[in-house]
């Protein structure tokens, strides 16, 4: 069941009541999910349950043309699909690059509104080490629905600029 926060899902648009969260072995639930990119050529799905958020890698290769882009993209969209019916642990098995972040581990979350083009931007700092991650959003339309969704979860943490 999703919790009464999460009024809508806004990668699908769902009623909460029609969201089905998909469960682990220790009935971990998958609150939330949307696709992205990373920085580069990267593409991923960043799955959040209760109490950590997964980056699961579905896609990426050097491309240098229109073509190679869209045949990149396509393979992607396969791979958030297969993923679609995984727990968070079989997320976490599917590909040794899938990182598992507790949400203890994280120091902040800026999301750039998004600009003429383009969705968005968020870029996530981790608490014990310089490292961080950087992706693209997709969407305008989904951007408020993401950033709700991560207040609903980090709290102040989240920072909108």
């Amino acid at each position: 069941m999703i919790p009464a926060w999460a009024a809508f899902c806004p990668n699908c648009g769902a009623q909460a009541g029609e969201v089905k969260a998909s469960k682990g072995p220790e009935s971990e639930q998958i609150l939330h999910r949307f696709g992205c990119t990373g920085t580069g050529t990267e593409f991923f799905e960043l799955v959040f349950t209760p109490n950590r958020m997964i980056i699961a890698k579905t896609g990426g290769r050097p491309y240098l043309t229109l073509s190679q882009m869209l045949q990149a993209a396509a393979e992607s969209q396969k791979k958030k699909a297969e993923l679609q019916g995984l727990s968070p642990e079989g997320i976490l098995a599917d590909n040794p690059e899938n990182i598992p972040i507790a949400y203890s581990d994280i120091l902040s979350i800026e999301m750039k509104r998004p600009g003429l083009f383009g969705g968005g931007r968020m870029k996530i700092q981790m608490r014990e080490t310089k490292k961080h991650y950087e992706f693209r959003l997709p969407q305008k339309r989904d951007f408020q629905g993401h950033v709700d969704f991560l207040h609903s979860v980090l709290k102040e943490r989240v920072i909108v600029k």
